[in-house]
Formats: structure tokens, sequence, C-alpha cells
């Protein structure tokens, strides 16, 4: 299976000017963050397959995580990643934002559905 390049998909000019570089893969950020961040990671995957001939495409669940202090940070960062898959896939769940009992930030979540070629 061919993995979704989610990093390329969100490291753009319009996310950056809100998160900086500040987008983590596997769910993985810092132990102490600088916000506002991204997070993300696949969620499952599966191939198209065919009768006779192997997958031409796989398909994955890709969840997105923006950590925010700002309620409207968060809002403006979720218009931005939509724009940006919507190119590639389309959305499955946005969650939130709500705030995070742990660390009183921000949250919110969006799933995506990304075709990758082979």
């Amino acid at each position: 299976m061919t993995y979704p390049t989610v990093y390329s998909y969100l490291n753009i000019a319009a996310i950056n000017a809100i998160v900086g570089s500040r987008i983590y893969g596997f769910a993985e950020a810092p132990q102490s963050p600088t916000y506002p961040y991204i997070t993300w990671e696949i969620i499952s995957g599966r191939p198209s397959n065919y009768q006779g001939s192997a997958p031409a495409v796989d398909n994955y669940r890709v969840e997105i995580n923006v950590w925010t202090r700002d309620q409207q940070n968060a809002l403006d960062a979720i218009t931005e990643i939509q724009s940006a898959l919507d190119a590639h896939g389309h959305q499955l769940v946005q969650i939130g934002p709500s705030v995070d009992p742990d660390t009183q930030s921000y949250r919110a979540q969006l799933d995506y559905s990304l075709w990758t070629s082979r």
C-alpha cells in the first residue's frame, strides 16, 4: 500500500499562516508544544481490490486534530484544512472545537477518506 502524503497536503501557506510548521505526524506532538499546532495519523487503510489484477489505488482514513488556545484559531484552521484536503478525498467527520480538560486548549478533529494511487 502507498501511504498518502498527508504532511504535504497540510504544509501549505494558508495552514502555515495559522500553525507555522507545527504539523506532527503519527499524532506525536512534543511534550510541551507551542500552540497552535496540528497532529495527524492514519486510522485505517484498505486497497481497492479487483478480480484478476493488482489494486490501482488505496483508501485511508486519516484523523487530523487542531490544537489551539483560541476557539477562532481552531475554526480558521478547520476551514483551511478542509480546503486543502477536499482536493484529495472527502470529509467523514468533524468534531468540535471543544475544550480538552487536560490541557485547557481547544481541540477540533476532522476525519478524511483519502485516496492514493499506487
